[in-house]
């Protein structure tokens, strides 16, 4: 079984990624350095198999061993043009073979979605190990908060707790859902 999670190469913040994204004005952005994203694929912490129930309830800690962790970069495709294209983190390529792509249908997205810069890490757990209704895991990487800035939504009127940034789009967006 796949168990993903989106990251978005994206330099800065985005209107369309916080509307699409930010469901709550609690809710935050985690600007993760690729160090710790580096970190994560060479050390391949521990992480916690388990489920939500009012939060995380662990079933059982998965060693390294027990899992594989790869990043991925999401596909934008125009797959239905004379000239199809393909965009990945900035890279533009035309005339990509149509039933090349039908091998990525996880990892791609229609092109109109590439201002997301979107990639995904995704960790592989045998289906044997996954067990008591677990559905979701949890990885623990200690140096995460203390390497990466976090951000506010847009939406959030609240004073910052310490170590927390406010957002640069505060104020100039209102919206609701």
């Amino acid at each position: 079984k796949a168990f993903g999670r989106c990251f978005s190469f994206s330099q800065s913040e985005n209107v369309a990624m916080w509307m699409l994204y930010c469901r709550h004005p609690e809710d935050l952005m985690i600007n993760i350095s690729p160090r710790i994203i580096r970190k994560i694929l060479s050390e391949k912490p521990s992480i916690e198999l388990g489920k939500w129930d009012d939060g995380f309830i662990a079933i059982r800690t998965l060693s390294p061993e027990e899992y594989d962790c790869e990043f991925i970069d999401v596909l934008y495709c125009d797959e239905y043009s004379d000239e199809t294209a393909i965009k990945r983190s900035g890279e533009l390529v035309t005339g990509v073979n149509r039933d090349i792509l039908r091998g990525f249908t996880y990892y791609k997205k229609s092109f109109p979605w590439n201002y997301e810069n979107e990639c995904r890490l995704v960790v592989t757990v045998d289906d044997s190990l996954i067990t008591d209704g677990a559905n979701s895991i949890k990885i623990s990487v200690d140096s995460l908060r203390t390497n990466s800035k976090v951000y506010h939504s847009p939406q959030y009127e609240g004073e910052n707790a310490e170590g927390y940034e406010r957002s640069m789009l505060r104020g100039t967006m209102k919206w609701s859902r």
